[in-house]
């Protein structure tokens, strides 16, 4: 079977990535349509439907049982973080060298690769939930804290925001930088636009 050009790209592909990225608005939309349309239609029935589906009914009911809003003792929020470090991380990691070494191939991906990540992924969400609860119920950087969720209260406008940035700093109608910025170094990035949103998002709720 022959895999998906966003999986396993030929010199080819890759040249015309770079080609359509570093092009013009339009160019770059005509480029990015078919990966959309397949993104947005079968994936979303095939999975992003179900998994996130999932996922939004496991949090609405933890915020019924008082997990979500601190209501739980430490000891609680402990154990849930050394259990789903603990379980999830060697899951996530077995499922990040074995895809690397099937060359993330697809068809594999589909049948059996993702699903340790599919559940080890769940496991390490349980266990940043633990440690950001006790972080909250010990009133640890209570300063950093409030700026997190001054950006979570406004999730729209900074998703937003953070399109808007990258795109005009790596796509062809901006600075053009796709594909001349090493993966590690792209994280200096992140960290720019999420320190930039810790800081602009408390002032804004201030003021509005």
């Amino acid at each position: 079977m022959k895999c998906n050009h966003s999986w396993q790209p030929t010199d080819e592909d890759l040249q015309n990535d770079l080609a359509a990225y570093r092009g013009d608005y339009i160019s770059i939309v005509k480029h990015r349509v078919p990966m959309v349309v397949v993104f947005q239609v079968q994936s979303t029935f095939a999975f992003i439907m179900w998994r996130v589906g999932g996922l939004m009914l496991i949090g609405m009911a933890m915020m019924k049982l008082g997990i979500l809003s601190g209501q739980r003792d430490s000891a609680f929020y402990k154990k849930m973080m050394l259990i789903g470090y603990g379980l999830g991380l060697p899951i996530v990691l077995f499922s990040a060298y074995n895809l690397y070494a099937h060359e993330f191939h697809e068809l594999y991906l589909f049948r059996v690769g993702m699903v340790p990540n599919y559940i080890g992924s769940v496991l390490v969400a349980l266990g940043h939930i633990g440690a950001v609860m006790l972080l909250v119920k010990a009133n640890a950087w209570a300063g950093l804290m409030k700026r997190f969720s001054a950006v979570g209260r406004m999730a729209l406008t900074n998703y937003l925001m953070h399109s808007i940035i990258l795109t005009t700093i790596f796509y062809g109608y901006g600075l053009g930088w796709y594909g001349e910025i090493p993966r590690l170094a792209q994280m200096a990035f992140v960290v720019m636009v999420v320190g930039l949103q810790l800081l602009i998002s408390p002032l804004w709720l201030e003021r509005y």
